[in-house]
């Protein structure tokens, strides 16, 4: 757990509701999501356990800058006010809609000092043997939870979880569940097994390793690659908090003399 939120990245977003009814809103929303994965710093504390010491070994990093467009109903579970200025104090909601993104996985250059190299473009480097780069451009299902507090006449804070579903499985450049042939590989970005220091932190894991070694009982890092990824859809999930200013719909006209 505690691997996993050392690799938890920010992002950030604007967003615009239209409430139709009392209950009832559609939002258009654009965020920018960096998702990043080291399985160096994820897996390197819990060597003792088979299946974490095979991912350790695997040694495989990516980050990801997602630029997400939405559209989503959300839904009030307390009716408001017709109007701003009577809305209830505190409003959870749920929400669900659809929605695409543009992404382009990076992973740092092989090290061989410890000295952090370049992030590269990794869907260009075909790291599976795929006969050709995945589409840059996903689907994204997103749905959630959460709630608003009023602040003021016309501001609101909300802090909200949403999971998005996705129709790709290279979000971090790993999808197939086997090494392809070793000709058909950029081999110094698909098969890291061997590397002494983990390019992302550039951190020494030649100890780890070993010990990683012992926990699948062999000798050679060789015979643990067989395994590169799981060929499931990606998933990922934010958290947002978020400051909301109310628009008055009603438009204030001078009398007529």
């Amino acid at each position: 757990p505690l691997g996993i939120l050392k690799m938890t990245r920010w992002n950030g977003g604007i967003n615009y509701t239209k409430f139709i009814s009392q209950s009832v809103g559609i939002r258009t929303s654009f965020n920018w999501i960096r998702l990043s994965g080291d399985d160096f710093t994820v897996n390197k504390n819990n060597l003792d356990n088979a299946e974490i010491a095979g991912l350790f070994i695997r040694n495989l990093h990516f980050r990801n800058d997602l630029k997400e467009f939405t559209i989503s109903g959300v839904y009030n579970l307390i009716p408001t006010g017709r109007t701003s200025q009577h809305r209830t104090n505190f409003q959870p909601y749920l929400f669900a809609g659809i929605g695409f993104f543009a992404h382009n996985p990076k992973a740092r250059l092989l090290t061989t000092t410890g000295t952090k190299q370049n992030w590269v473009t990794l869907s260009d480097k075909l790291t599976e043997g795929q006969a050709s780069p995945y589409s840059l451009i996903q689907f994204t299902v997103p749905f959630g939870a959460g709630f608003r507090i009023k602040m003021s006449e016309r501001m609101d804070i909300a802090l909200e979880a949403a999971y998005r579903y996705t129709l790709t499985d290279y979000i971090d450049d790993v999808s197939s569940a086997n090494y392809p042939a070793i000709a058909d590989l950029n081999v110094e970005l698909s098969n890291r097994s061997k590397e002494a220091y983990a390019a992302r932190t550039g951190e020494y894991r030649t100890n780890f390793l070993n010990q990683a070694l012992v926990t699948k009982g062999i000798t050679d890092v060789g015979t643990a690659t067989g395994t590169r990824g799981s060929k499931t859809p990606d998933a990922y999930l934010t958290f947002q908090l978020s400051l909301n200013y109310l628009i008055n719909k009603k438009i204030s006209c001078p009398p007529i003399k």
